[in-house]
């Protein structure tokens, strides 16, 4: 059995691929972000080498997983503004400034 897609199917295939990352890297982001200033308060006020080697390891992953939320951003911005430019009913109810205050916040 061999399977045929055509470019709609494999664009939906990778546009679902997209925004289950993107939806999985930010919230990560967000949850790490929060634990890192708690890592980051506890090594400035007791001093202990401990939380700053924590901090100093955790934060080069906070840097990556941020890169790839905002990169996902991106691929999902260009597809979502390429399906708003056709339109179709259940999309006319979202008003253009939400998708300029989604990119300003993940920015």
């Amino acid at each position: 059995m061999t399977l045929h897609f055509d470019p709609a199917m494999l664009a939906r295939l990778q546009f679902g691929f997209t925004i289950s990352f993107h939806i999985l890297f930010p919230a990560f982001t967000i949850g790490l972000a929060s634990w890192l200033a708690v890592v980051e308060w506890r090594w400035l006020k007791t001093g202990d080498e401990t939380y700053r080697d924590v901090y100093q390891m955790w934060v080069k992953i906070f840097a990556v997983t941020f890169g790839m939320g905002v990169m996902t951003n991106e691929e999902y911005t260009v597809n979502y503004q390429t399906l708003l430019e056709i339109k179709p009913p259940a999309l006319k109810s979202i008003p253009p400034p939400k998708r300029h205050v989604n990119e300003f916040v993940e920015m």
